[in-house]
Parts: structure tokens; sequence; C-alpha cells
């Protein structure tokens, strides 16, 4: 039997990424988020006319196909090349520290690519889970 729902608990990049691709192949693909809006690790919050992002403060691509992506999101503005400066600190001292490695950050903030994602997507926001309870006969595996 072909599984026909999925629910996955949390809408940060990961839940969302996984969400988007199992709707390939899954007819219902829910994902809860106890938040008001998608981002987890890469949200951003305002302070009055202050903006801070609170997780992540900037991405790389270690795979083509991610590259592939980050080239359509370059051109859609959901995020740009991050150039800011790098520091070491070695017995006190911060010292730069350049390396070949592109850096990305979203656009307006960090938030921006998870949200994008996430309106293709079924989110239920503002949904905590207090707890899971497995009912003999439902699930994968052994019941």
């Amino acid at each position: 039997m072909a599984i026909q729902s999925v629910a996955i608990i949390g809408a940060g990049m990961a839940g969302i990424t996984c969400a988007s691709k199992l709707l390939m192949d899954i007819p219902e693909v829910v994902v809860f988020e106890q938040y008001a809006k998608a981002g987890g690790r890469m949200a951003s919050v305002r302070f009055g006319d202050y903006q801070c992002d609170i997780g992540t403060q900037y991405f790389t691509a270690g795979s083509e196909e991610f590259r592939d992506h980050l080239e359509a999101w370059e051109e859609d503005s959901l995020i740009d090349r991050w150039n800011g400066w790098l520091v070491e600190l070695q017995d006190g001292q911060a010292m730069s520290r350049d390396d070949e490695v592109v850096r990305y950050v979203g656009r307006p903030d960090m938030g921006a690519v998870v949200q994008h994602l996430a309106e293709m997507c079924d989110v239920r926001y503002n949904t905590g889970i207090q707890e899971l309870i497995r009912t003999k006969g439902t699930g994968l595996g052994k019941s």
C-alpha cells in the first residue's frame, strides 16, 4: 500500500524542503509550524524599524544541484551574495580571513527563501504539536 499522507513538524528549511520533495509522490503532505511564519533557524524578527536574523547569518552551496537553485533564487531576488568581512581570533587578535567560498544571504531577510518554498506547501501555522500517539496498524514498519 502506497503512503497517502505525511505530517511534518517544523517549517524550517529542512521541513519545507522535505515537504516540497514529498509532494511529488504523496497526495497529502502537511507541515505543522508553531510560529506564524516559516523560517526555523533561518528566521528573522523585527523590532520597530530594525530587523534581525536570529539564526543563520549566511549559507553556502556544496552541491551543483543546490547551486542551480541558487542561480534561480538570485534571478528572483530571493538571495544575494554576501561579501562580509570574515575574521578569526588568534591569541586574542582579530585576523582577517579570505577564502574562495561564495556565501549567500536571503532578501529581504534570511527567512525569505524558506517562506518562498513554503508557498507551495500546505503549512498549518500557529499549530504546536503537544503529543504524538501511534495507533496500532498505522504508520510504517511493524504493528
